[in-house]
C-alpha cells in the first residue's frame, strides 16, 4: 500500500518492508529475504548516507542471508 502511495524507492516504504523481511526472513525463504534486506539498503542509502543505523541493519541482515543460502565469500 504505501509503495502504491509513495513510490517503490520513497523512504517511507522502509518500515515496511523492515516488517516484510522479517516475516520471510523467520520463514526461512533466505533468497527472497537478501533481496528485500538489499532493497531496504539502497533506500536508506539514499535518504540517509552511511551514518544511518536502518543502513547497518540492513547491511548485516544482506550479510547473514548470503551465509544463510551458503554465499559465505560474498558475505565477506
Amino acid at each position: 500500500m504505501q509503495e502504491a502511495a509513495y513510490g517503490e524507492s520513497d523512504p517511507r516504504v522502509a518500515p515496511a518492508l523492515h516488517n516484510l523481511v522479517l516475516v520471510v526472513h523467520n520463514s526461512g525463504r533466505y533468497a527472497e529475504a537478501e533481496q528485500i534486506y538489499r532493497r531496504i539498503l539502497s533506500i536508506r542509502d539514499r535518504a540517509q548516507g552511511a551514518d544511518d543505523r536502518e543502513l547497518n541493519w540492513a547491511l548485516d541482515g544482506v550479510a547473514c542471508m548470503l551465509n544463510a543460502q551458503n554465499k559465505t565469500q560474498e558475505a565477506i
